[in-house]
């Protein structure tokens, strides 16, 4: 659907075969490993649970059986830092998340550093990106949702991942309050929320 929508997207695979998985790191300097669908995300005895993004090494496929579960693989693009597009009906927000300032989130945003939070400030998309994003949730039947994105050191536009569905409260809640007062409340109470 982004492709159709005429954003860039990094190339990427899925497979259960080692030899495939080979193959792609060989044509990419460097590849990540991420969900292929739903995040899994947990607290278990006051410990918040959850899958991020990972870097592939040669060392790490060279471990791996001959087959093995489904896996999403992706080219890695260097960052320059990284965008959340939040969309309610024709409404949209975007925050960028200088996420590249702090080792423990340059690869993932969601990597949280709890004792110092990823600096978010309110975004401008470029006309030509913006009106290919509102293209992106006509064409995938959504109402509602959000849109990572990266923007890479050689300036490129990147479509990283959807999340169609909002189900928790808080972000609910504030995506709410952001649509009444067109202010990023939105990112500073998801700081507070992912801190307290």
């Amino acid at each position: 659907m982004a492709k159709k929508a005429g954003l860039d997207t990094p190339a990427m695979l899925v497979t259960t075969q080692k030899t495939e998985a080979i193959a792609f790191k060989k044509e990419h300097t460097s590849i990540i490993n991420k969900s292929i669908k739903d995040s899994f995300t947990g607290t278990f005895e006051g410990i918040y649970y959850y899958n991020h993004t990972e870097r592939v090494s040669d060392e790490i496929l060279e471990k791996l059986d001959e087959e093995f579960f489904p896996t999403l693989f992706q080219e890695e693009i260097p960052k320059a830092y990284e965008l959340r597009v939040i969309f309610v009906h024709e409404k949209m927000w975007v925050g960028a998340i200088m996420s590249q300032s702090d080792p423990k989130t340059s690869l993932d945003w969601r990597n949280y550093n709890h004792q110092n939070p990823n600096r978010i400030v309110p975004y401008k998309l470029p006309k030509e990106v913006e009106e290919k994003i509102r293209k992106f949730p006509q064409l995938a039947d959504l109402n509602t949702g959000a849109i990572d994105m990266i923007v890479s050191k050689d300036k490129r536009y990147v479509f990283w991942s959807a999340i169609p569905t909002v189900k928790s409260a808080w972000y609910q809640k504030n995506v709410i309050i952001q649509s009444k007062n067109t202010s990023l409340i939105f990112w500073q109470n998801h700081e507070r929320k992912r801190n307290g």
